[in-house]
Parts: structure tokens; sequence; C-alpha cells
């Protein structure tokens, strides 16, 4: 694929259109209806718990406006700027653009922003962080560490300033926000410091698909990005069982139909599986509330009804909404009588007492004790992407199987009464979140070598795992978790060290970074691991959840790809649908749940609500879009 070589970015865009189109960063905030709420017990309470992400998203969207009044100023100098960056390299002796050796002759400090998905560690005191800068001689100086809708809207407002960092390790942000931000010369184009440089260049040959991926409908590429392939998280939306209520209540045989899993809570809610003779048992529970995977348990069961990747949770993915017909035409799946059918099915399961009354209002922490309570025991079935997303997971991180996880099993899609039987996916792409350079950068082609020098091998594994030897080690032989000759193995070590040793390298939350801010072959290096210790390797775990759920994947031609690009105008008209029209959907999913809307009286109220808010309009945007990439396009 020809680029367009690095150019001085004109900055004309008007202070109007640079606020509308600001309203892009609300998309991740659009797509999940939840946030924390305590110890809620109404359907009241369950239903301002799933509309808050939409009123937020409204203040917010005002808060942005005024911001992005500063914009265009802020960005009037950005070719004087990237100008005087070159010319400070020089100086420096680091070359402007080409091939970097690390570690370098002289110190240098990188400012860095980073926008966590799911938990923020301290970034400074952190063991990559601090052999990054061993190795390279190169310091982040990480002056945001967020995570969140907060975030997000510091980030929002950061990019309206006049003092942006160095680098953004991580945004969050869709094509469509970074081709508004590299129109405005906010974030400048990489591609000519990237074509030497050597890992970049793996990848590209590895995939040919990457540079497209990869690069914006204006030639550029602003973002380095992250090597992902098909993995467990494009099946994140995973349930659980709990193994023996299943042999003492269903003889041993997991559910596998709708019906059948009806049985089964029934049971639970019914029979005192736990024997303590109290009716304490919660037959199936969940969390929408922000930072928690994949545990809305609306999306798997929706599923035995239709293909949907809607989770309700900040977390767990976006609000999307269609499928891909034969013909390459867009459906929306939200207002099809099979999705009525499903929201009837989990109604009948919320009013009969089988759903916690609390699963759209409680947060992490009144999940995890539910899940991890046995003394005595009592839920039944939960949704997670790993039994740690609503269990204590202490002790199997330190290698222990205790009976609170041991007892958990994993349950395949189930089969719907029409037949349908689906599992949660979504296609891999090439993490465009990663790696951005700001028009303030001192110096592109050291920030963008260090990228690539992050890539390498052994940095993945730091920057994933900690300290080579302590904490895991390169293999030669051995079976790894796909089946093929391992090439790294992970030492489980205990939490403690004798006094006056470091505490790298003993498993804690210092040791690495979290997943989602790397800039890695992460993804490519988790399934070579040496699959030893497979009841304790979480590696192996969710490998083989992955195997068992990709039996039931749809047809990836039907699955709309999640990184298509829009220009300024549709995606301006994007992210209004995602507020009014997502955050509707799923705020209605939780009514629809709970009773507060009935799916008799209501559903056409709500169906001819979704076209008023201009359904076909989003469809046609969307359509457009999935056209342009499927002829070659971004």
């Amino acid at each position: 694929m020809k680029l367009k070589k690095t150019q001085k970015i004109k900055n004309q865009k008007s202070v109007k259109v640079a606020a509308l189109a600001l309203a892009v960063a609300l998309l991740l905030m659009a797509a999940g209806c939840g946030t924390a709420g305590g110890g809620a017990t109404t359907t009241a309470a369950a239903t301002t718990q799933a509309a808050a992400t939409t009123q937020a998203a409204a203040t917010e969207a005002g808060a942005a406006t005024t911001a992005a009044a500063a914009t265009t100023a802020a960005a009037a100098d950005a070719a004087t700027t990237q100008a005087a960056a070159d010319q400070g390299a020089a100086a420096g002796g680091i070359p402007e653009i080409g091939p970097v050796t690390f570690p370098l002759a002289q110190p240098e400090t990188l400012s860095v922003f980073v926008l966590h998905a799911q938990a923020v560690v301290d970034m400074t005191d952190n063991f990559p962080t601090q052999e990054l800068e061993r190795q390279t001689n190169v310091k982040l100086d990480f002056q945001y560490n967020v995570m969140g809708d907060d975030g997000k809207t510091k980030l929002n407002l950061l990019m309206a300033s006049n003092d942006l960092p160095d680098v953004f390790l991580r945004t969050a942000w869709t094509k469509a926000e970074a081709l508004l931000y590299g129109s405005q010369g906010l974030i400048l184009p990489i591609q000519d410091y990237l074509t030497v440089l050597p890992q970049w260049n793996e990848f590209n040959e590895m995939d040919s698909g990457r540079l497209k991926d990869i690069s914006l409908p204006d030639g550029n590429i602003y973002t380095y990005g992250t090597v992902t392939a098909e993995q467990h998280t494009n099946y994140h939306a995973r349930h659980y069982v709990w193994q023996p209520w299943v042999d003492k209540l269903m003889g041993g045989k997991l559910p596998e139909t709708t019906d059948e899993y009806y049985e089964y809570l029934t049971k639970v809610k019914n029979e005192d599986p736990n024997g303590n003779g109290k009716a304490d048992e919660v037959p199936l529970s969940g969390s929408i509330a922000p930072g928690m995977w994949a545990t809305d348990p609306t999306t798997f069961l929706l599923n035995a009804f239709l293909p949907i990747n809607c989770h309700i949770a900040t977390a767990s993915g976006g609000f999307q909404g269609f499928v891909v017909d034969a013909a390459g035409q867009l459906e929306f799946q939200p207002t099809k009588d099979e999705y009525r059918e499903g929201l009837r099915y989990l109604n009948k399961l919320f009013k009969e007492g089988l759903m916690d009354n609390q699963t759209f209002t409680m947060d992490g922490t009144q999940l995890t004790a539910q899940g991890s309570a046995n003394d005595p025991h009592i839920l039944g079935a939960s949704s997670g992407g790993i039994v740690g997303s609503f269990c204590d997971f202490t002790n199997f991180s330190k290698g222990e199987v205790t009976e609170d996880w041991a007892g958990w099993t994993l349950l395949p899609p189930l089969e719907g009464p029409a037949g349908a039987r689906n599992a949660f996916y979504t296609l891999p792409g090439s993490g465009l979140s990663n790696g951005y350079i700001s028009r303030d950068c001192k110096n592109v082609n050291l920030a963008v070598n260090l990228f690539d020098y992050m890539m390498a091998p052994n940095m993945t594994m730091v920057q994933n795992y900690g300290p080579e030897g302590s904490a895991w080690e390169f293999v030669t032989e051995g079976l790894a978790i796909d089946g093929t000759t391992a090439q790294w193995k992970k030492n489980i070590t205990d939490k403690t060290k004798p006094s006056g040793e470091s505490d790298w390298g003993t498993g804690n939350a210092q040791d690495f970074w979290p997943s989602d801010i790397t800039i890695s072959r992460g993804q490519l290096l988790k399934p070579k691991q040496l699959a030893d210790n497979p009841e304790v390797n979480l590696e192996y775990i969710l490998y083989q959840n992955m195997l068992e759920y990709r039996k039931y994947r749809p047809d990836p031609a039907t699955v709309l790809p999640g990184n298509l690009a829009y220009d300024e105008d549709d995606a301006r008209a994007v992210s209004e649908y995602l507020v009014s029209i997502g955050g509707y959907c799923l705020q209605a999913r939780v009514q629809f749940v709970t009773g507060d809307l009935s799916v008799d009286n209501d559903w056409d109220s709500y169906v001819q609500k979704i076209n008023d808010m201009d359904l076909a309009g989003y469809i046609a945007v969307t359509q457009k879009a999935f056209d342009e990439y499927r002829s070659g396009g971004n």
C-alpha cells in the first residue's frame, strides 16, 4: 500500500466543526449503561444505573464543546513545533529519521498520557517502566495516568489545550477521532519514521492486511498500534455454572438449551443445594459496573436467540448492534423479533427470582463476595471473562486452586427455542489505541523507535509479565498452549522474598503493565507459553475457553468490523447515534429485563422510538463506511 509522505498539516478547521467532532470522544462512554450502584435492590435503581452513561455523555458533550474552542488556536503552530523538534533531535545526536541505537549515550525524557481500560497502576514505581529506562536510557514521565469516563474527559480537555504530552501510550480513540486530531495537527503522521524499523516491518510481512487496517483515509498512519490475533477476548462473554450443584441437581449434565438452563436455575432456587436449610441460594448473578470484565449475563443469554455483541458494561465492549447479511447489507439486531423473545426469556428469569435483582446495580466487590462464598456456597451461575471476574483471584494467582475456584465449570453457549446457538464474537483488529505522537513531541524519531523497541520479544515479555528469570524465561522445548513448540514459560512464585531482596518478580501488580496499555506482541506470544501446570495456567485455561466457544462462532463474514473509518461529518453523526440509539437500546434492555418496560405492551413504542432517533440514518452512515472498508479503503 503506497502511503503519502509526511507533510505539514494545515490547521483551518473551524471551532464549530472541531467542537462537534470532538463528540466522537464520547463513543466508548455511550457504550455502557451501568455504574456501580451500591446495594440498591429496586428495578428503578437498575434503570437509573443503565441510563447513567447517556446522561453523563450529555453533560460531557457540553464540557468538550467548550474546551474545544481553544483547539484551532492550539493546533495552529503544529508545523513550526515539528520543525523545532526535528532541529532539536539533530542537535542531540539522534537522527531526525532512521533507527536509533539503545541505550542512548545521554538520557532523554518523554512525557506520557495513558488511559487505562480497567485498572490504574502506579506507572512510576513499576518494573516495566524502570526496566525500559534501564535498557534504553529513556525515562517515561507519566503526567496523565487515568481511566474510565473521567479519564476520557481529561483527554478531551487535554486535546483542546496548548500543552500536550510527547506521546499517548493509550487513548481508546476510534479511527474517526484519530483522523480528526490528525487533520488538526494535534497528532503527527509517523509512517516515514516507521518504514526502516525492524519490528514494524516484521509484523507487516506477517500480516499483509495490517497496513490497510492501521492507515486512515487521508493516507497517513498516526499510531504504532499493537499486534493482535484471535484470542479469548474475541469470545469474552462467557458463562460459568457451579459444577457440584450441576452434579447434584442435573445428574452431572451441563445445560445445553435455554429450557435446561431454566430448569437448573429453578432447582438451585427451590431445592436447597447447599443443604443449610435456608433459601439463601442465588441462582444467577452478574454486574454491569465499570471495570468489570464481561459480567453482564444478558449478552451470553441473548446469543441463544440471535447473534449480538452489545454488552451493558463500560469495560467489556461497546454498543454496535449490527450484523452483515449475505448481500453485505447491515441489519440492526435490537429491533428484531428474536431479540424480543430473548428479552422475554430474561424477564422470566428476573421475574421468578432466578436472576439476582441486584444484577444491574451491584458493584464488583458485591459480586465477588457472592462468587467466593463457600461457607456455605450460594451462587449457581454467573458471566465473566474468567472465573476471577466474579470470584476471588488471590489464591489462584499464587498457583493455588481452592474449592471456591475449582468448582466453577465453563458453560458452552446455549441453544435457544428456535435453534440459535451463538458465541459472542468480535473480529480481531490491529490495536489502534496505542502509540500516538503529539505535535509537541520534542523528538518524534526517538519516540517511534522506542515504540518499536517495546514490540521486541524481550520487552513484550517484560511489559506483560515482569522480570525475566523470576517471573518468566524463554524456552526451546516442550508443548505450548496452542500445541506447537513452547517459546517461554511462566514461573510461579510466592508473594514474598527474603528481607533485603527486591520485590520484583513476586507476582504483584507492579511487576507488569495492564495488557491494554502495552505496545507489544503479547497476543502472539500468549499461546506459545509452556503448557505446564494447566490447572493454574491462566493462559492455558483462557485458550481452552476460546477453543470451546469457537465451535459456536458466527460466520466472521456476518460480523461488522469494529475499526471502520468515517470522515468528520459521518464521525459526528455516528457519535450522536451511539449516544441516542445506543444508549437507549442498552437502557431499554435493562428495563425490559426488570419489567419496567413490558415486552408485550411497550415493544412497538420501543421500536418506534429507535426509528424516530433516525435508525435509517445510523444504518446508512455505517453501511457507507463498511462498503469503503470492503472495497479496500479504510
